[in-house]
């Protein structure tokens, strides 16, 4: 499943299925059209949710990422992003996204 869902009158949350469709999905333009990057760590395709992460960095330094994980095992020394481990609450969730989307603001401030 791929598309936008609207979740309130002024939020989007576009859904892809694996990390390529994500990559692609920011791909549309020369600035994506979300402000924050959600994803789990462990997802199915080539990438994972690191792999995902850094390369959507590569292309948009600006964009809030917030992962997840069950398997803190997996998890590298430094992401240089929240993640947030399983299980977590909806108040945690929702104040990670509101962080990221919070730099994603300052960044753009700035340049």
């Amino acid at each position: 499943e791929r598309g936008a869902n609207r979740v309130s009158s002024s939020r989007l949350v576009d859904i892809a299925n694996d990390a390529e469709a994500a990559l692609a999905s920011l791909a549309t333009s020369d600035q994506p059209r979300v402000n924050v990057l959600f994803s789990d760590i462990v997802m199915p395709g080539q990438l994972d949710g690191v792999s995902l992460a850094e390369m959507a960095r590569s292309h948009y330094p600006e964009l809030g990422i917030v992962l997840a994980t069950g398997y803190t095992e997996t998890l590298p020394a430094d992401l240089g992003m929240r993640v947030l481990t399983k299980p977590f609450t909806i108040q945690t969730l929702s104040a990670a996204l509101f962080e990221a989307q919070e730099q994603n603001r300052a960044w753009l401030t700035r340049a």
